[in-house]
């Protein structure tokens, strides 16, 4: 079955995808996190660092299967790192409109900004 992990942007928390999860319920399992510190969760900020964050949108993973892991916004660096520390189980990453880090370009360096 399928499954979808939604995970919020910045000043956000689950709620934010409140008209989106039932659309999503109806292709398959679909949960949504609240980062620590963000939302309902309200863990201390000085102990909120984005091991702490992974780790709550680890908690949502199924324990078999493949996951589709939505995000916007700041938190697509959560997203990359939860996909990296899970190759097997995340089969994609749909953000529509977020912040991820820069990756390698064609010849293997990393990108530079242009000056």
């Amino acid at each position: 079955m399928t499954h979808f992990l939604l995970i919020h942007g910045s000043w956000h928390g689950a709620w934010c995808w409140f008209k989106v999860l039932p659309r999503l319920g109806a292709h398959g399992a679909v949960s949504a996190v609240n980062l620590p510190g963000r939302g309902r969760d309200p863990a201390p900020l000085p102990s909120v660092d984005l091991d702490a964050m992974v780790a709550a949108a680890e908690a949502q993973l199924p324990p078999d299967g493949k996951t589709t892991i939505v995000v916007h916004s700041r938190y697509g660096i959560v997203a990359s790192a939860l996909a990296e520390r899970h190759a097997s189980g995340a089969s994609s990453i749909s953000p529509p409109s977020c912040c991820r880090p820069a990756t390698a370009s064609r010849n293997g360096r990393r990108p530079t900004a242009s000056r």
